[in-house]
C-alpha cells in the first residue's frame, strides 16, 4: 500500500499524549509519514520516536504542569464539579478553535490523509467539518457515552441492576447535563457553533459518539472502520 500522511494530535497532558506513542511508532515503521501535533512540552518524547513535531503556536501554551499559573482562577474553586467546569473550558472547550487554526496552518504544508488524536481533543469536529479530513479518535480515558445503564462518569456508582437504579441515574444524568456540567456543555456548543456545528447532548457524548461521521482508513496492515 502507498504511505499515507498522518497527522497525530492529542491534549497536552501526559494521560493524553503517552497512549498514542506506541502506535504512531508502529505507524511509522510501517512507512507512514507520520508527525504530531501538541505543546512544545512533549518534543524531546516526539524526537526520539524519530517523528516531526508541530508545536502550539496560535494555542496557548498550557501544560499539565502549568495549569495554576495559565488558569489561577481554577484555584478559586475547592468544589470537585466547578474546577472541573473551570478546567474543561479553559483546558479544552476554549482550545478547540486555536487548536483548529494551527492544524489548518499545518495542513498547507503537510496536507494529511488522516488524523489521529485523543477522544479530548476538542479540535476534532472542525477537522472533520471544515478541513473535510478523516478522523480516528482514541479512547484514552474510561467511556463516558450517557446511558441509562450506568451512572454519570466519576460517581464510582455500578451499573443498573433495575428499573429504580435506571430511574435514579436517568435523574443523575438530567442534574449532570443541565445543571452540574452546564456552563463547559453550553461554552462547547457556542464554539463549534461559530463554525456552523450545532448539537445537542453534553460534550462527553458529543467527542464520543454524535458526530456520526463514517470512514475507512486502510493502513498497512490494518483495516480500520471508526466511527466518531
Amino acid at each position: 500500500m502507498k504511505p499515507i500522511k498522518i497527522l497525530f494530535a492529542s491534549i497536552p497532558f501526559d494521560g493524553h499524549f503517552n497512549p498514542l506513542t506506541g502506535l504512531a511508532l508502529y505507524l511509522k515503521n510501517c512507512g507512514h509519514d507520520v508527525r504530531w501535533y501538541t505543546q512544545s512540552i512533549y518534543q524531546t518524547k516526539i524526537s526520539k520516536l524519530g517523528l516531526h513535531h508541530y508545536p502550539f503556536k496560535r494555542c496557548l501554551q498550557y501544560n499539565q504542569g502549568n495549569l495554576d499559573d495559565i488558569f489561577p482562577e481554577r484555584l478559586r474553586y475547592n468544589g470537585q464539579i466547578k474546577r472541573l467546569n473551570v478546567d474543561l473550558v479553559n483546558a479544552f472547550v476554549n482550545r478547540a478553535p486555536e487548536f483548529f487554526e494551527d492544524i489548518s496552518e499545518i495542513n498547507k504544508t503537510f496536507p494529511f490523509d488522516v488524523m489521529i488524536a485523543d477522544v479530548m481533543f476538542t479540535a476534532i469536529p472542525m477537522v472533520v467539518e471544515k478541513l473535510k479530513k478523516p478522523v480516528l479518535t482514541v479512547g484514552i480515558i474510561p467511556l463516558v457515552e450517557s446511558s441509562k445503564d450506568v451512572a454519570p462518569s466519576g460517581l464510582g456508582l455500578p451499573p443498573a441492576s433495575g428499573y429504580f437504579d435506571k430511574l435514579k441515574y436517568g435523574i443523575l444524568h438530567f442534574l449532570s447535563d443541565k445543571l452540574l456540567f452546564r456552563e463547559s456543555n453550553n461554552t462547547y456548543r457556542k464554539v463549534l457553533a461559530r463554525y456552523g456545528i450545532h448539537v445537542k447532548g453534553n460534550t462527553m457524548d458529543f467527542l464520543v459518539k454524535d458526530l456520526h461521521i463514517f470512514f475507512k482508513v486502510e493502513l498497512r496492515g490494518l483495516n480500520i472502520s471508526a466511527v466518531i
